[in-house]
């Protein structure tokens, strides 16, 4: 639910998926930035087929959100304060 970057460390939750039991998956909702997502798609297809990495470019409703957002354990919100003016 924003714009999902290199800048803020995507890689780093990802990566995690690799100390976690298989039953475990990571949802990124957001915009990508094409290159991004190619990039990430390329490094992670593995993740991807398993259905343990999920991208979600989908709208939601401001009415939806809290129903969105209970289907999930965990979230996270990641900023790079050295971008914010």
């Amino acid at each position: 639910m924003g714009n999902v970057r290199p800048e803020y460390r995507t890689e780093t939750c990802i990566d995690s998926l690799k100390y976690l039991d298989s039953e475990y998956s990571l949802t990124i909702k957001g915009i990508f930035w094409k290159e991004y997502q190619n990039y990430l798609t390329q490094k992670y297809i593995n993740l991807i087929k398993d259905k343990r990495l999920i991208f979600d470019q989908k709208y939601i409703e401001q009415s939806e959100i809290i129903d969105y957002l209970s289907q999930y354990y965990i979230g996270f919100c990641f900023y790079d304060m050295n971008i914010i003016e």
